[in-house]
């Protein structure tokens, strides 16, 4: 990350916290009928959790 000239960059951390929700998530436990009742749809599309693999790409550039 950008410490040193105190700028930060909005997609580096949106792939650290992609890379994190992915590694603390169990694969068995995913309950795609829950998460639609707890989380609308229409917001995903905001949220850094569930974006395309883009993420993923750009923490491998850190």
């Amino acid at each position: 990350l950008q410490a040193l000239s105190g700028k930060t960059d909005q997609s580096e951390y949106a792939a650290l916290w992609s890379a994190f929700f992915h590694q603390i998530g169990i694969k068995e436990r995913e309950n795609p009928a829950c998460q639609r009742t707890r989380l609308p749809l229409r917001y995903r599309k905001y949220m850094t959790e569930f974006q395309s693999g883009s993420n993923r790409s750009n923490l491998a550039k850190l």
